[in-house]
């Protein structure tokens, strides 16, 4: 059950008039990038992004797992925003656990608070989900923003 809500929930596509909008590092900084070490959550609730680098507090403030079907912000804990537009595919799954599902997103930054990242920069994550619905990342791995 929880597998197919989530497969709906990613083909749910684009989030509706989702706009562009132009953010420039200031001159003289250079973008490191966001690695997320950790994630937890539920797909019929929200998720948290742990363990972070950058301008970002070390973590995310919950955000609905909708955001991972296509994109969407995320605020972070020092209240930045990095704002996202995701495609999500079934991934091979050769990493998660026996009975959970591999799900990889990949994408570009569409707007950035936090400094650590420039427009169009690109997004990685891949997680597993169970049956029961939590999310976690692919183990060995980081989502990247950047």
């Amino acid at each position: 059950m929880f597998k197919s809500r989530f497969s709906r929930i990613l083909a749910s596509g684009a989030l509706a008039g989702a706009g562009v909008v132009a953010f420039a590092v200031p001159s003289g900084a250079a973008a490191s990038g966001i690695a997320c070490k950790s994630m937890t959550g539920n797909i019929t609730g929200n998720v948290t992004l742990k363990k972070c680098t950058g301008n970002t507090g070390k973590a995310s403030k919950p955000l609905p797992a909708t955001a991972l079907a296509s994109g969407g912000t995320i605020t972070w804990k020092n209240n930045k925003t990095t704002t996202v537009k995701l495609k999500v595919k079934q991934g091979p799954g050769t990493k998660c656990k026996v009975g959970d599902t591999e799900y990889d997103a990949s994408g570009k930054v569409t707007k950035d608070t936090t400094g650590s990242v420039a427009k169009g920069a690109k997004t990685v994550a891949k997680v597993c989900v169970t049956p029961a619905g939590a999310i976690t990342l692919l183990p060995g791995t980081q989502a990247t923003i950047g």
